[in-house]
């Protein structure tokens, strides 16, 4: 969903501005053709992260617990929020989401990993 919305910023981008010719040199000196493909490419990449951390861990949590889901999808698509507010203004300002993203799919990863050594190879 959210990278939709890269895309649909990448064309708004593109016809609401002087970027709709790629021939402008203003378009180019206000860069505003390059944040929103980087933001949707950004966001394809987080998002096969997040979906393959999410997948991995419905397999390994039981059904009592699987709120946490849910919870993991909501901070994903609150982070990609964030991230594509703090790009528009400053690149710096993308750090903000760009956790919020990122943190719960390394956790979830790393989770998975313990998950698998305790129980498949006996490490306690």
């Amino acid at each position: 969903m959210t990278y939709y919305i890269g895309l649909v910023w990448v064309e708004a981008t593109r016809g609401l501005t002087s970027a709709i010719n790629p021939l402008d040199k203003v378009a180019e000196k206000e860069n505003l053709s390059g944040v929103a493909p980087r933001y949707a490419s950004n966001t394809l990449e987080q998002y096969v992260l997040s979906f393959g951390a999410t997948l991995i861990l419905s397999t390994q949590i039981s059904a009592d617990k699987m709120h946490v889901i849910p919870v993991l999808v909501i901070l994903f698509v609150f982070g990609r929020f964030t991230f594509a507010l703090g790009y528009k203004y400053y690149h710096a300002h993308r750090a903000f989401g760009h956790m919020i993203t990122a943190f719960p799919t390394v956790s979830v990863y790393l989770y998975c990993i313990y998950n698998l050594a305790i129980t498949r190879f006996g490490f306690n």
